[in-house]
């Protein structure tokens, strides 16, 4: 019969404190920096703790603080594709920064957040609560005056303009695909996107017009507006080549779009991107597919990325580098900006 294997006990602040040849109060005080301690004494309890590999008890610090250290989680709906990146950005993020989370998604709780969940974590002192919504297009009812602690909305509006909100940048995801195709020398661009009434269409298509009329042009075609699809990217595209609309390069409002386009091209034998490029936004290829080929050039809104800036700014009150209020009327509005991702469809004219 093989021994039984026992698992060896955890390393305890007492280890620690005999081995270093001080008082468990004295090793507590030591670790958590006390400057009463002498630094001597510091470093050799510091010195002892990692020989150990000892790792304080959480439970016990919290206790002895008074904080938390848990940060409480909101979502409309957690499962969906684009609320995914921005849930693992937020909580990688406050695990670097020493945050546990607490998750609750209002689409497995019947539709919406229990006031039994703002009562735990009420009773919990949550040091922060994160709204975490699914697109740009929807509005949160604030629950910001039902916390002590600060709330921070990401990828969802508030229906409080008093707070602060964390969203993706669409007219820059415009500027950044029109730049691109004006640096490979397109000038005959197209924009196939989805309804007139989004604000993400309207954000890509303000960010388009923009960069055209600074380069001294304009669209070659006015914006085919319809739906995310790639049927309607092909039917989209179907109408420009039927229509004989001389153009370059086709800014499509998402990759789905782009995708659409890219079959129809192909179908009639124009070469992409030798006869027309194609950008496309979202990065689908490598932010859902996650796959190691790319056919389209896009424009990553980098949602992990956002979710970590509205976990930076509610653990530390502090914004990240890479955000900016589009609105100077409104600074507590931020938006993350976006990157280019190139690829085949796209290249020097």
């Amino acid at each position: 019969m093989l021994p039984v294997m026992r698992a060896a006990a955890p390393v305890t602040l007492r280890d620690v404190a005999v081995l270093a040849g001080v008082s468990v109060a004295t090793a507590s005080k030591a670790l958590r920096g006390d400057r009463r301690i002498s630094e001597a004494t510091r470093e050799r309890v510091r010195a002892t703790a990692d020989r150990l590999d000892y790792t304080p008890n959480a439970l016990a610090q919290s206790f002895a603080s008074g904080r938390s250290r848990t940060i409480g989680v909101f979502t409309h709906r957690a499962q969906t594709p684009f609320t995914r990146p921005v849930l693992i950005g937020a909580i990688k993020e406050l695990g670097l920064l020493g945050h546990a989370t607490l998750v609750f998604d209002a689409d497995v709780r019947g539709g919406r957040w229990r006031d039994e969940d703002v009562r735990r974590l009420q009773a919990r002192k949550a040091e922060g609560v994160l709204v975490v919504g699914t697109n740009n297009e929807l509005v949160s009812r604030s629950v910001t005056d039902r916390f002590d602690s600060p709330v921070v909305y990401a990828f969802t509006d508030s229906d409080d303009p008093a707070d602060p909100v964390f969203q993706i940048d669409s007219a820059g995801a415009g500027r950044l695909a029109v730049e691109h195709l004006l640096a490979t020398g397109r000038r005959r661009i197209a924009h196939v996107t989805g309804g007139r009434d989004s604000l993400s269409v309207r954000g890509r298509e303000t960010g388009m017009a923009e960069t055209l009329a600074a380069a001294g042009l304009r669209t070659a075609h006015p914006p085919l507006y319809g739906g995310w699809s790639q049927d309607w990217g092909a039917t989209g595209t179907e109408q420009l080549i039927t229509a004989g609309v001389q153009l370059d390069a086709i800014f499509c409002g998402n990759d789905s779009i782009a995708f659409g386009a890219l079959r129809v091209l192909e179908a009639h034998g124009v070469r992409v991107p030798d006869d027309i490029a194609i950008v496309g936004v979202d990065n689908w290829e490598g932010v859902m597919l996650d796959q190691g080929t790319r056919r389209l050039t896009s424009v990553d809104l980098r949602l992990e990325r956002l979710g970590a800036a509205a976990a930076r700014r509610l653990a530390l009150g502090e914004d990240a580098d890479d955000t900016h209020a589009p609105e100077p009327a409104n600074p507590q509005r931020r938006v993350v900006t976006p990157v280019l991702v190139e690829g085949p469809s796209t290249a020097t004219a």
